[in-house]
C-alpha cells in the first residue's frame, strides 16, 4: 500500500554555489524540518526522487534547505519549483482551529447561525490574494469563499465541518 504523500515546501530557487535550496514552507511550524531525514522530492517533468536532508534554516524569505545529494549550483538549478513531500503519517498535527489543505475537499459547509449543512467542499485554492475554497452548495451551484474574510468562521478537523456565515451574493 502506497500512503499518501503530503506536500511540506516548494522549491524556489539555488542559493549560494554549494548547492543550498531556497524554499517555501507549507507547514506550520518550520522546526519540523529539523525532524525529517529523507524526503520525496517531485520536479515540474514529473522525475521523483528521495533525498536525503541535512540542514534547514530560516530566512525572512523562506527556508533554506541542504541535501546530501545536491553538491552544487548546477544540480541545485535543476530543482527550481520542486515539491518536497512527505508521507502523511509524518506530518504533524496543525494547531486547534486549523488544518492541512488537502484534508479540506470533501468536508461539510454548515451555516454557523442554523447549524445546518449546505454544502461541501470541493476544492481549495491557493491564490495570490489568499486562500479560497470551493463550495458545492446542496442545490448544486458553485461558490468561492475566501478563508481570510468574515464568511470563514472556522474548521473542526474532528467532525470534518467548515463552520461559515455567507454574505448574500451580488
Amino acid at each position: 500500500m502506497n500512503e499518501a504523500l503530503i506536500l511540506v515546501a516548494v522549491i524556489r530557487k539555488p542559493h549560494g554555489v554549494a548547492g543550498e535550496l531556497s524554499a517555501d514552507s507549507y507547514t506550520y511550524d518550520n522546526r519540523r524540518f529539523k525532524k525529517l531525514k529523507t524526503v520525496t522530492v517531485r520536479k515540474e517533468n514529473g522525475d521523483v526522487s528521495e533525498l536525503t536532508l541535512l540542514s534547514t534554516r530560516e530566512t525572512v524569505k523562506g527556508i533554506l534547505l541542504k541535501f546530501k545529494e545536491i553538491t552544487d549550483r548546477d544540480t541545485a538549478d535543476l530543482y527550481r519549483e520542486a515539491q518536497v513531500l512527505i508521507p502523511e503519517s509524518e506530518t504533524l498535527p496543525p494547531p486547534k482551529g486549523k488544518a492541512y489543505y488537502h484534508e479540506y475537499p470533501g468536508m461539510n459547509v454548515v451555516d454557523a447561525d442554523s447549524k445546518e449543512v449546505i454544502g461541501t467542499v470541493r476544492q481549495h485554492l491557493e491564490m495570490p490574494a489568499g486562500n479560497i475554497l470551493v463550495l458545492t452548495m446542496r442545490d448544486g451551484s458553485e461558490r468561492l469563499m475566501t478563508m481570510a474574510g468574515e464568511e470563514f468562521v472556522g474548521v473542526d478537523r474532528e467532525t470534518r465541518t467548515v463552520t461559515v456565515r455567507l454574505l448574500e451574493e451580488l
